[in-house]
């Protein structure tokens, strides 16, 4: 038994590989959909109320479909993914941004000098929330950039963010851990550049071992986005499988082990929570 597949016109549009082709080259059933904002009740054919399928697509059309009668449909836990939630069950070593601060978006607008007088001139500021309202910048124009930022995004004042140092980083990958498995990984950016690679270093993939060896788990399946450091290699933040970019990963051994993982889980022989591998260490 396979798993079925749901994908967003979107990922077809914007992926650096042909996921559907090689999906279906491996004998899965595809289904192909675009995101329609003025769709309340997103259809269920052509699949039947409990089918196994895995949906993979933008964070819009995810949360629009997510209703469906289908398990496991997506794999994104989005109160699991908050930076608030997450950072307290990784080991703070590993994590880039140990030290951040979070706040209201509101209190930095009022009290940017007392953040200041913590960071300095320049921190980088990303939301606390998975769904990324905006993207992760660096502040330096503190009062300009802040109302940028309060004209171009739904970001409010009680929105929630994340506050840290400047941090000096040579590369970053993203790992795919599915069911405790660190199955394959890709390069996306080097020296600050988006650069792509089908390969990252065993460093990286050392971290994410330690990551899928946690007691505490985000999801079955989930990502795990790696930098390399002056001070080895450090956790940026965990994303959902379903939504993100999968760039040069191998996709045909990462939608296997996804489909069998969702089998596992529909099977009712998987869930999350599931013990632990043996730790390993670095």
């Amino acid at each position: 038994m396979q798993a079925k597949w749901l994908v967003d016109q979107y990922m077809i549009d914007h992926n650096e590989q042909d996921v559907v082709g090689m999906l279906r080259a491996q004998g899965f059933e595809v289904t192909t959909r675009a995101y329609n904002r003025l769709e309340r009740t997103p259809q269920l054919a052509p699949f039947s109320a409990n089918d196994c399928a895995v949906i993979y697509g933008s964070l819009q059309f995810v949360a629009q479909h997510k209703s469906l009668p289908i398990l496991p449909g997506a794999y994104f836990q989005p109160n699991a993914l908050q930076c608030s939630v997450y950072t307290n069950h990784i080991p703070t070593e590993l994590l880039l941004n140990s030290n951040s601060i979070m706040a209201t978006f509101g209190d930095l607008r009022r009290r940017p000098d007392f953040f200041k007088n913590i960071f300095g001139s320049t921190a980088f500021i990303r939301p606390n929330a998975s769904q990324k309202i905006f993207s992760g910048c660096m502040l330096n124009d503190w009062d300009s950039e802040l109302s940028a930022l309060s004209q171009t995004s739904s970001v409010t004042d009680e929105t929630i963010v994340v506050l840290s140092a400047p941090q000096t980083i040579l590369s970053e990958h993203r790992l795919f851990v599915v069911n405790r498995e660190v199955i394959t990984a890709t390069q996306y950016q080097k020296n600050g550049e988006v650069c792509l690679s089908s390969t990252s270093p065993s460093d990286a993939w050392e971290v994410a071992h330690l990551m899928a060896a946690n007691t505490w788990q985000p999801d079955i399946a989930y990502v795990c986005d790696v930098a390399l450091t002056p001070a080895g290699p450090k956790i940026v933040e965990l994303n959902a499988i379903s939504t993100s970019g999968w760039y040069l990963a191998d996709i045909p051994l990462l939608t296997q082990a996804l489909s069998a993982a969702a089998v596992a889980e529909w099977n009712g022989d998987l869930c999350l929570g599931d013990e632990p591998v043996p730790k390993i260490k670095l």
